[in-house]
Order: C-alpha cells, then structure tokens, then sequence
C-alpha cells in the first residue's frame, strides 16, 4: 500500500476527539461502589448479581494490579451513569459480545449467565444512553451501521461498497442507530478496515483510461451446452443400468457401488431426464435460452464478471411466454457466489418483463465491477432464493404433467458495456488528488492531499494542524 493510501486510511480511524465528542473520557470511575437512585429517577445500575461473575471470569487479568489492556474492573463501579462508567462497560459488552473476553483458554461464561449478562448490560447501557442525553453527556463512541458505512464510503470516495460482512445491525425498538444495539470491538473494526482499504483501492485510478468495449453473447449457446450435457450424462447412466439389468453381473462390473445405487440413478433418470429432453426439443431452445427450473433448480444465465473496475451496462432482450402469470413476468439480476447453490444468486436488481417471444424488449441494468469483484452475473425468473424451493416447485409441477413448471420467461442474447467513462481520472479519484496533480510530488503536495480529504471526513470543518502533522509524520 502506497504511503498516500496509508494517510486515507488513518483519517477514516483517527477523527480527532473534538468533532464528535465534547469531554474527555477515562477508563474506569474511582469507586466501585454504586451511589444508590434518588426517588422517582431514572437508574442505570448493572445488577450487582453479576459482580461474582465479573470477579470469577475478570479478575485475574483485570484487577487494580494487573490491569491488562488498561482495563481496571476491579475499581469500575456499576453505575453507569457517568461517561467513564458506560464507556468501560460499553467495551466489557462488545468484547464478551464478540467472543474475545474471556480468552479461550480461560474459564467461560455458561450459556445461560453470558446470554443474562448481555441482556442486563445492553438494557443499562440503554437507560445510561438516556440519562447521559437528558443530562448533556454522551457515552462511547458507537459503529457506524451497514447503511450509514456505504453512504460514507459513497459521499467521501465515490464509490460503492460491499457491507456484508460488517456485523448485522440488531434493532433497538425499531431503530438501527440506537448506540446500545451497535456493539464495537476489536474484530469489528478490522473488518470496517478491510472495507475501507478497498474502498481507497477503488477511488485511486492507476494506468491509462481503460477502453470501452461491448461483449454481446447468444443466450442459447451456454443453456443448450448445459442441457445437451446433462441429457448425455443420464443417458450414459440408463444405458449402463440396462446393460447391468439385462446381465448376471454384480452391479460393480457397471460402476455402481451395490443395486442401492443402481435404484439412485434410475431414480435420477427419471426426474430429470424428462425435463432436459422436452428442453432440447422445444422450438424457443434454438434461438434463446428458457429460464426454467428442472431437477437441479432453477437455470441461471451467467455472465463472466470484467477485470477491468468501473461501471457499467447489463443489457438482455428478454420476452415472456403467451401463458406467464403476471407474478412470474419478473427478471432478477444478481451475483453468484462461490459458496452459492446451484440456481441461488445475492439478487441486486429486479425488472418487470413486457415484451412477448414475438416482440421482446431490451433490459438494462446499471452494474458496478470493483478492483475487489469476484464471481458472475446472473439472470433467472423471479423466486424464492432457494435451490430446495426451486426443486419443490420442479418436483410439485413434474408430479402433475410429468416434465416440470411450464416455462415463463425467455432470453434472447445478453451484452455487457463499459467501462463507462465520462472522465479520467474519474472522480473518485479526483476527490482525493484534485482535479490536477503536479509533476513533482512534494511533500507540500502530499499534505494538502490529507488536509482536503480530511476537511471532506470531517463535514467541510478543517482539520487542526497539529492533527494533520501527526498523520504526515506516520
């Protein structure tokens, strides 16, 4: 990583206390002994049931004496109506939330005190959350949730990014910004940090601007490679099942385990072969691809995802069948995974079809290929994302006409353009160098790079000087 992506990063971890914060924290209060609640007022005390717990699991690393990771919980008092206070236990909820407190080869909480433990705790820091707002105070720091990561990552940086792997945002009465619901700890953070390495991997432009290029493909080429095999495979099989069935042989001789395995197969023939061969002979298979479902689950058209990062356009000419209810006239695009069953995509678009096989229409859909995207684009009918959905519904239809679900919707030819380019460097890169770069990259050159995207971090207020040397320094 270049030292100028090394700079970004920090600024994404390093706001300066100041621009979110009004007082200073510390770790622990200087009593453990809870103040007892004024009459009619609102308490945030942490059940003191749990102070065996705490003694039991927490002492041995976190007492006055020892205080591993400067954390003193032998003087941390369990009212956390302070800032220092709920701070502290913000910290002890998200590393026993986690799963890093305590360590693995430490005594563990049981099922039933951890799940008490978290329940208590996040409800205190709910009502100390409440306390602290009325009073003017603020508590630690929460993580930003799924949704407010990508805008940031979108406004800073022009560009889209992956949030799946950041933690679930759990709901606080219907709300995903409630501080007591978003729990931070160590393992957290490094995921927030691995996405950020990509997103300024993304942002930065490197090489000359990439060419525009059009790849256009049939759609029957891949779906009639797929069937003709799979029709070649089952009738392999049934030819090797008659051969044994008509011998003396053990089933061995034919390359089956026992007869168990010889009744497997045939049983396989028989769900799937009506199916592929109906596929092969029906009159739309020679021009297009039918975006059926068969014993395997239901067909997906794929599309290699481009190496070169930018966006770019998606386009099918699609029709549905004469015979297509209105619920089934639906066209969804969507990623395949790696770890994704046959038939099953991460969905990211869906169109309504209205074009007919006599008169089909052009879809578009806009997509976006990072230096990071890994995997294909797929098209299929709209359904449930299940391949033992879409093998019930095969299995229910079959039982009934004897082949599968009448076919609904139908898909010419696919074409993918782009990258689309209205300007190089594009503006996510520009965002962070400006619009023009000298020659020569100066150290002066390098320190209004941090001090303008710093200024954008920080909502337009300008960094002190003192923090941007300390970023320069590093």
């Amino acid at each position: 990583m270049s030292r100028i992506h090394f700079w970004l990063l920090l600024v994404f971890c390093s706001v300066p206390q100041e621009y979110w914060h009004d007082s200073a924290s510390s770790w622990a209060a200087d009593s453990p002994i809870a103040s007892p609640p004024i009459a009619g007022e609102p308490s945030a005390l942490f059940p003191t049931e749990h102070r065996e717990l705490v003694e039991r699991l927490c002492m041995d690393c976190h007492d006055r004496e020892t205080r591993e990771g400067k954390v003193d919980l032998q003087s941390l008092s369990f009212d956390l109506a302070t800032i220092e206070s709920a701070e502290v236990w913000q910290k002890v909820l998200g590393a026993v939330n986690a799963g890093d407190m305590p360590p693995n080869d430490e005594a563990q909480f049981t099922a039933s005190e951890k799940s008490k433990f978290l329940e208590d705790l996040s409800k205190t820091l709910v009502t100390a959350r409440r306390i602290l707002s009325d009073s003017g105070g603020a508590i630690a720091m929460r993580r930003l949730n799924r949704r407010e990561y990508a805008n940031t990552m979108r406004e800073l940086l022009n560009v889209s990014v992956d949030v799946a792997d950041l933690p679930d945002d759990a709901s606080t009465d219907g709300f995903d910004t409630a501080g007591g619901s978003l729990f931070f700890s160590s393992d957290q953070f490094e995921q927030y940090l691995k996405i950020a390495r990509r997103a300024v991997a993304d942002a930065v432009a490197t090489g000359q601007r990439p060419e525009t290029k059009t790849v256009k493909r049939q759609a029957e080429v891949a779906a009639n490679k797929l069937v003709n095999s799979r029709v070649k495979a089952l009738q392999k099989k049934l030819s090797l099942i008659e051969a044994w069935r008509a011998s003396d042989k053990p089933p061995t001789e034919f390359g089956f385990i026992d007869e168990a395995r010889v009744d497997f197969e045939q049983g396989q023939y028989d769900q799937g072969y009506p199916y592929f061969h109906w596929y092969q002979q029906h009159q739309q298979s020679k021009s297009g691809a039918i975006l059926g479902v068969s014993a395997q689950g239901a067909y997906v058209d794929m599309t290699n995802m481009p190496k070169t990062p930018g966006d770019y356009i998606l386009r099918a000419r699609v029709g549905a069948f004469a015979d297509a209810t209105a619920n089934r006239r639906f066209l969804e695009l969507g990623i395949k995974t790696r770890d994704a069953q046959a038939g099953e995509l991460k969905v990211i678009d869906c169109r309504q079809v209205t074009g007919s096989l006599a008169d089909p229409q052009v879809i578009e859909f806009a997509v976006s290929v990072s230096k990071h995207s890994s995997g294909q684009f797929g098209l299929r009918e709209r359904q449930p994302n299940s391949r033992d959905a879409a093998r019930h519904v095969y299995r229910t239809a079959r039982s009934k006409n004897g082949i599968g679900p009448e076919p609904a919707l139908w898909i010419d030819w696919i074409e993918l353009q782009g990258p689309l380019i209205t300007q190089w460097p594009p503006q996510s890169h520009r965002n962070i160098f400006g619009d023009s770069e000298p020659d020569q990259k100066t150290d002066a050159y390098a320190r209004s790079v941090i001090e303008r995207f710093a200024t954008r971090a920080f909502r337009i207020k300008r960094p002190s000087a003192t923090f941007v040397d300390k970023l320069f320094a590093l």
